[in-house]
């Protein structure tokens, strides 16, 4: 299974494209990087940007099943510091 991701940007009330990753952890990774660079949108504007769980891809059967999106993280806690990522609406 291949888990997708999008991030929704609140100022343009829209999610950006979807993007595939093999783990949650994958995906957090890849939004924190994003967030960290400093000139990136992601790092000028972090309180406009999260990311959310919104779906996922089953390779053998070729089956996108979505999910009601679920945010995972907001910008401002890898621009501003914060220590610990605690998941937001972790089961």
């Amino acid at each position: 299974m291949i888990e997708l991701f999008a991030i929704f940007d609140s100022a343009a009330e829209r999610y950006i494209e979807p993007f595939p990753g093999s783990t949650l952890e994958v995906a957090i990774r890849g939004f924190r990087e994003a967030c960290e660079k400093e000139g990136h949108q992601f790092h000028k504007f972090p309180e406009d940007y999260s990311l959310f769980h919104v779906g996922s891809f089953d390779p053998e059967l070729g089956v996108i099943s979505g999910l009601t999106p679920r945010k995972i993280a907001q910008a401002t806690q890898f621009v501003h510091g914060v220590p610990q990522l605690e998941l937001e609406n972790e089961a």
